[in-house]
């Protein structure tokens, strides 16, 4: 079951698999910070959602321990909670690094539309994006 969670030493414990991906990055800060959400299943997989300055719309971003068939019915019940939940999100946007293949395979797996390719510090990431109503429609 995917609950919204405020444990900052579970959440931290599941951000060093992204350490060096995040640098100045505070997990402690971040979850406290109740403009973002934070789901996990309770098993070790978390996925965060960051409000930007647009209304109803979030970054998405997967600390899966999960794999496989698991990754992807844990990922979608994520979904089903950040859309159906009261966090107000209708649109979620993720920017993946090219090089992480199988990142952008669970994107598109999990019905997120591509709008190409973006740059931030020099580096090209994949820009997606699902909204709350084509969750609702695919689902």
């Amino acid at each position: 079951m995917v609950v919204r969670t405020f444990d900052a030493d579970g959440f931290s414990q599941a951000c060093e698999q992204v350490r060096d991906m995040a640098v100045g990055y505070d997990p402690e800060a971040w979850i406290a910070n109740t403009d973002n959400v934070v789901l996990t299943d309770g098993e070790g997989s978390y996925a965060l959602f960051e409000r930007t300055g647009l209304p109803h719309v979030a970054v998405g971003h997967y600390l899966l321990k999960a794999r496989g068939r698991d990754a992807i019915r844990v990922s979608r019940e994520m979904l089903d909670e950040i859309f159906s939940g009261e966090y107000g999100f209708e649109i979620i946007q993720g920017f993946t690094p090219l090089t992480n293949l199988g990142a952008r395979w669970m994107s598109k797996k999990l019905g997120f539309t591509s709008h190409g390719v973006v740059y931030e510090d020099g580096k090209p990431y994949e820009y997606v994006m699902l909204t709350k109503q084509e969750w609702s429609s695919n689902g």
